[in-house]
């Protein structure tokens, strides 16, 4: 894949496991090597703590296996710590800032473009003062990503995931709402754009200027061609928008982990018609 077109992804656990990663962490040589091996350009990293990575020893590692990273995923410290950049303590938020902060040091060190921020956005109950607690800790974290050459990448995630952004078009309307500054742009989902967007090209024309990383997942979180998202139509929006970041799958390990470690080069190539 790498000569071709598109540059692509694959999801690996560093630390802790995911559940959109076919190999465990303690297993990452493996993973590095499947991912080179399948024809990825990357591997989109999985990071719960970033504080305690040896950075130097990990791009040397990604060097050998001819691996870049597009993006620090920050979901763990969410989902394992509950932290939360909307969270009504300011104690939390602020911890939350500060590891945010490390993710953008650890992606400047490893080369990434850019830190994820989807689920550390936290589920507050009420959205609009929620909204505007994200805001105000994410331009604490902005200065340092804008000083280090990373891209904070807002991801929309469904109604039943989260309740701040869910649409394609709240990302952009949040953005918007901070002056729209160069640091922050969208993470395009697939999974979550068929659950929320009307129209998933049409939403990648409307927005698609903000668009600095996507994954690919379809419409039942299996590979792509696995449900009935229509790809094409969506690949073809993204050209058209002159979009040309990474293509990374986030995808279950479904029927099995062994199904995904033998299918996902194929089904990413089959996809982006390569």
């Amino acid at each position: 894949m790498g000569p071709g077109k598109y540059k692509t992804g694959a999801t690996v656990s560093l630390q802790v496991d995911t559940v959109f990663a076919p190999y465990p962490a303690p297993e990452l040589e493996t993973a590095l090597a499947w991912a080179h091996g399948s024809g990825f350009d990357a591997a989109e990293l999985v990071v719960a703590r970033p504080g305690e990575v040896d950075a130097a020893s990990l791009r040397r590692q990604l060097e050998r296996h001819g691996l870049r990273v597009p993006t620090l995923a920050t979901g763990q410290a969410f989902g394992l710590e509950g932290l939360s950049l909307s969270s009504p303590d300011c104690r939390a938020r602020e911890k939350t800032v500060q590891r945010v902060n490390e993710h953008i040091i650890l992606a400047a060190e490893l080369g990434a473009p850019c830190v994820t921020v989807g689920l550390i956005q936290g589920r507050p109950d009420d959205r609009e003062e929620g909204l505007g607690r994200l805001r105000g800790s994410i331009s604490k974290c902005l200065t340092l990503a804008e000083d280090k050459g990373v891209c904070l990448v807002i991801e929309a995630i469904n109604r039943y995931e989260a309740s701040l952004i869910n649409s394609t078009e709240d990302a952009a309307r949040f953005i918007g709402s901070m002056g729209s500054p160069a640091g922050i742009g969208i993470l395009y989902d697939t999974f979550h754009s068929n659950i929320e967007d009307a129209d998933m090209p049409q939403a990648i024309r409307e927005h698609g200027g903000l668009i600095r990383h996507v994954h690919l997942a379809d419409s039942n979180r299996r590979l792509p061609g696995g449900g009935h998202i229509p790809f094409r139509g969506i690949i073809q929006a993204l050209d058209d928008m002159g979009y040309d970041g990474y293509y990374s799958l986030e995808v279950l390990n479904m029927p099995d982990r062994q199904a995904v470690i033998q299918r996902a080069g194929g089904s990413l190539k089959e996809v982006l018609q390569i």
